[in-house]
């Protein structure tokens, strides 16, 4: 510890030699014997300067004469405190009775016939008090320093976290195909900057729709880097095909399974998906699904699952995928989304269920049918069904991913009778 030094301040007014005998007779009588104070005598009207460079356990005894008034004591004590230093203001009698109230954060006020040991006790107070203090500025400065670089680093952070969010969706469609027959609805809520769940949805000729809806294994950044993968292969699959060729769901699902296992390189990334196409001439879908939530088909008053399952994707290299083959009735809706709606709807209201897999979910989807051929459009209903999610308890803090791809076939017979009403 470094010894402790008492700025021995004497003003213009001080008697001679006063402020030297008071401060010797202070020191005379420190408690600690072996580690008395050094005593730096300052004129008052150089304080400032000697406060400029403040060591550990700096004080100030100022002894001040009878010309200075309250206005100059409170200035005093006002540049003490700016510069963080504690200390002991000496006034003669009256004027330091006059002048006590003035006491702030450290600064006392005394007279000079006060008991040099009880100014010597006093000042050591202090000085104890001081060396604290500068302990907690010093760790203050550390952790303001640190603050700022996490603030920056978190900055940062936010910014490519944007950036990546940005980029994720240019691999997804900005607008939905058209086609004649065919009325189609995406639902996407990412639980962070970046999702896990990705979808694309492609047209093939003048009447076919190639669909994808995949959800890496995770969340954040690794999954979202995954998604990345499964959209590049799915596009390098059609593109192979070329305009209007033949989409084999299964073998599209083979191809995306070998692609993960050799991005994946041991890291244990794996997703699940639903692939498929649909032919709004024929109205046959088919679809592969790779340990995904079976799709579900929507009637006004009815929900079936899509018999389909497969192996997840990026496990075994050679994994093999079946398909599906069904047709869509009029005003049937084909619903493909993600398992982050099993924690998404709580059952019967119950909080203490939130984030916990339910099959609440289904009463909501199952309602999208309904909700679609009463709007005359699943993009209404889909807007429903996110109010629906909005509803529930916490979901400000989404804890998945949530995604729905939806695919009606238009009920032709009651769009005319819409328009007629």
């Amino acid at each position: 510890m470094r010894q402790q030094r008492i700025l021995l301040v004497a003003s213009p007014s001080t008697p001679p030699n006063v402020r030297e005998q008071l401060g010797a007779s202070i020191v005379a009588a420190w408690p600690r014997q072996g580690r008395k104070p050094n005593l730096v005598p300052v004129d008052l009207e150089h304080l400032p300067e000697a406060l400029v460079e403040r060591p550990i356990a700096q004080l100030a005894l100022a002894v001040l004469g009878e010309t200075e008034g309250r206005a100059d004591v409170a200035r005093l004590i006002d540049d003490l405190i700016a510069a963080r230093t504690a200390g002991l203001i000496l006034l003669p009698g009256d004027a330091a009775a006059s002048a006590r109230n003035l006491e702030a954060e450290g600064v006392l006020v005394e007279s000079w016939d006060t008991n040099p040991a009880a100014l010597a006790a006093a000042l050591h107070a202090l000085c104890q008090r001081e060396c604290m203090i500068e302990r907690l500025a010093r760790e203050l400065n550390l952790t303001r320093a640190a603050h700022g670089g996490l603030s920056g680093q978190m900055a940062q952070l936010h910014e490519e976290l944007n950036l990546a969010s940005s980029v994720q969706r240019e691999l997804m469609p900005r607008q939905l195909p058209t086609v004649e027959g065919l009325d189609l609805g995406v639902l996407f809520r990412p639980a962070g900057f970046v999702s896990g769940d990705v979808y694309d949805c492609v047209r093939i000729g003048e009447r076919r729709v190639a669909f994808l809806l995949a959800d890496a294994v995770g969340h954040g950044v690794p999954a979202a880097l995954l998604t990345m993968v499964i959209s590049r292969s799915l596009r390098r699959t059609l593109d192979d095909a070329g305009p209007g060729g033949d989409v084999d769901p299964a073998d599209a699902m083979r191809r995306l399974n070998r692609d993960l296992c050799g991005a994946g390189a041991g890291s244990f990334q794996f997703a699940t998906a639903v692939f498929g196409v649909v032919d709004a001439e024929t109205w046959e879908v088919t679809a592969s699904v790779a340990g995904h939530p079976s799709p579900l088909r929507l009637r006004a008053g009815a929900v079936d699952r899509i018999p389909a399952d497969g192996p997840l994707l990026g496990v075994f290299d050679a994994a093999e995928f079946e398909q599906s083959r069904f047709r869509l009735a009029p005003g049937e809706t084909l619903l493909i989304y993600s398992d982050g709606f099993e924690t998404a709807f709580p059952t019967g209201g119950d909080k203490r269920t939130l984030g916990k897999p339910t099959s609440a979910y289904l009463r909501h989807l199952g309602g999208l049918g309904s909700r679609a051929e009463a709007t005359g459009s699943v993009g209404a209903a889909l807007i429903e069904l996110t109010g629906l999610l909005d509803a529930q308890s916490g979901s400000l803090h989404q804890r998945d991913d949530v995604t729905a791809l939806a695919i009606r076939r238009t009920d032709a017979a009651a769009i005319q009778r819409r328009a007629a009403a």
